[in-house]
């Protein structure tokens, strides 16, 4: 091996914090000039998520939720429904989650009219 070639694997080793334990063993034995081992394996990539709609904004949410903007963000707020930031001023919601959020209301909404919910259950 070139003593360039070599420096630059030296570099590699020093400097790259994500090299796993297993490529920093690799990287070693080919510069030390062993037994070269089997190349490290990558991690099967994931599949992308597939968002199967369009996504939708916080007044659409808040029209589907037949509320104000505000409560939207409230809610976003209390953890309640989860936007993806597109950019820190653009924030859009899962159509999934949002039709999922509001089934749960109703769901809570059945079962104290019909008294089945336990006394001190969150609302």
């Amino acid at each position: 091996m070139s003593p360039d070639a070599k420096q630059i694997l030296q570099s590699i080793l020093k400097r790259d914090a994500t090299l796993t334990v297993h490529e920093q063993d690799w990287l070693r034995s080919i510069i030390a000039g062993g037994p070269i081992l089997p190349a490290p394996q990558l991690p099967t990539p994931q599949p992308p998520v597939t968002l199967g709609g369009q996504l939708l904004t916080r007044a659409q949410v808040a029209e589907h939720l037949n509320a104000s903007i505000s409560t939207v963000e409230r809610l976003e707020r209390t953890g309640q429904l989860t936007p993806i930031s597109i950019t820190s001023d653009c924030p859009r919601f899962l159509p999934e989650e949002v039709n999922e959020f509001i089934e749960s209301r109703k769901a809570r909404r059945t079962q104290r009219r019909h008294g089945t919910m336990k006394e001190g259950a969150a609302v």
